[in-house]
């Protein structure tokens, strides 16, 4: 009774009253109610289909979206990479015809070279000691047999060589040589072919065969043996007429290096001859 007199205490369910007089609070019921608003999405449902990629167009040029495909991505890289492999294709036509113009280009420096210095060879007997003492023994060789070479018709460049003497004979090449089975030695002006041997060796007589490289003789090569054997490789001189073997003989540089040396130089005469010819038509049409 004594404890009943003072102040009444709240009870736990006043208290609950009391508190229920502020702003109700949101249960979870409740928030969930307020965010059922939008659009509800169930979780065992299956996830939305993406739209399918357009596939090839039809006759119209119209895709359809019904047939999932690559194929424009295909044709996009292929329309790519044959864009790179044209561009590739005109740079290498490029390239190639940069490389042709070179290789013409240095087979040009290269013929004109060789055409200076056989003329330069040529005429060097008046410039150099040791070429005008090589033609003069050439010339001396040479003199026995010329009567009998030079007895047919005489051509512009027989009659130069025969009016300059032994300027107009100096030796563009000169190797060993094996005529006849003796050993010997090869001489070749820009006219004319000089071979000198011994029958017998060091007794023996020297022997000269002079021969003109003129149109009336070819200088071809002959393999002697068959293909199974090794044999040797020989130059033969024969008349161009006739077929008659002239002479045979071997050089020591090599049967192709020499044919080679030959044609090169009756290439560089015949084309100075020409000019010539064409200098001196030149000047007369000048002086008539």
């Amino acid at each position: 009774d004594s404890l009943s007199d003072g102040p009444p205490v709240d009870s736990p369910a006043a208290s609950s009253d009391s508190l229920s007089d502020g702003p109700p609070v949101d249960s979870p019921a409740a928030s969930s109610d307020s965010l059922s608003d939008g659009p509800t999405v169930d979780p065992l449902s299956p996830p939305v289909a993406l739209l399918p990629l357009p596939g090839d167009p039809d006759e119209e040029g119209f895709f359809d979206a019904g047939q999932p495909s690559f194929d424009i991505a295909a044709r996009a890289v292929r329309s790519v990479v044959d864009a790179f492999q044209s561009q590739l294709d005109e740079e290498q036509v490029k390239r190639m015809d940069r490389k042709n113009v070179q290789i013409i280009d240095r087979l040009a420096k290269v013929q004109a070279h060789k055409r200076t210095m056989v003329l330069e060879l040529r005429d060097v007997y008046g410039r150099s000691a040791a070429a005008a003492a090589v033609a003069d023994e050439f010339h001396e060789d040479a003199s026995p047999a010329q009567a009998a070479v030079y007895a047919g018709p005489v051509s512009d460049a027989d009659e130069w060589a025969l009016t300059l003497g032994p300027s107009g004979r100096v030796p563009v090449l000169t190797c060993s040589t094996t005529v006849y089975g003796c050993h010997g030695r090869c001489q070749l002006t820009c006219y004319e072919l000089l071979l000198s041997f011994r029958r017998v060796p060091i007794i023996g007589t020297l022997e000269h065969f002079l021969q003109r490289l003129d149109d009336g003789v070819v200088l071809r090569q002959h393999r002697t043996g068959d293909d199974h054997s090794v044999g040797y490789n020989d130059v033969v001189v024969e008349r161009r007429d006739t077929g008659e073997v002239v002479v045979t003989f071997e050089p020591a540089i090599g049967t192709d290096t020499f044919l080679s040396c030959v044609e090169d130089i009756q290439t560089v005469i015949s084309e100075q001859k020409e000019r010539q010819i064409l200098e001196r038509s030149d000047s007369i049409l000048t002086h008539q």
